[in-house]
């Protein structure tokens, strides 16, 4: 009996639960909330760049517009023209473009001329002023035909551009890699 009052004056050690092999509902929130500004960061930052990929696009096809504006004015003032303008194709209808040149000298044996390219589009306009230097001189006139002679030359073509292997090995490049 004495035993049994040994016993019964110290109870049993309870077991404590393992702690260490979980994680508390804090630190899963905490967790949830580090990942979702991560998230948050990195959607952004993909928007950003998105954006700015479009709008480098954008300004890429602008310029080059403008520079077929500046094409076409370099052939109508090698012809003798000092205005033009028009339309772009189909795929572009929204574009116009428009040219004017001026005599830079009042020197007859000077022929250079300031022009100034323009594109209209629905989001305003863009020019690009540049000088054209004629090195033929030669009378101009004010309408927007295109007149004169043809700089374009007649007969088969004689340089080739040859593609492939042989082709680049050629052209200096097409080496082993």
């Amino acid at each position: 009996m004495r035993r049994k009052a040994a016993m019964m004056t110290h109870p049993p050690a309870i077991r404590q639960p393992d702690v260490s092999g979980g994680f508390t509902l804090v630190e899963i929130l905490v967790a949830l909330t580090v990942l979702a500004v991560a998230a948050f960061v990195l959607v952004d930052a993909h928007l950003a760049a998105a954006k700015i990929h479009l709008d480098a696009a954008e300004a890429a096809e602008k310029r080059m517009l403008l520079e077929g504006v500046v094409s076409r004015a370099e052939v109508a003032l090698s012809a003798g023209n000092l205005s033009g303008e028009g339309f772009f194709d189909d795929s572009r209808q929204d574009y116009r473009w428009s040219f004017q040149a001026e005599p830079y000298s009042a020197d007859a044996f000077t022929p250079l001329f300031h022009v100034q390219a323009s594109l209209i589009g629905p989001d305003g306009e863009d020019t690009l002023e540049f000088y054209w230097f004629n090195p033929g001189g030669g009378e101009s006139n004010t309408d927007a035909s295109l007149t004169g002679k043809s700089s374009v030359r007649r007969g088969p073509a004689r340089a080739t551009l040859r593609s492939g292997a042989g082709g680049m090995n050629r052209m200096g490049g097409g080496g082993q890699r």
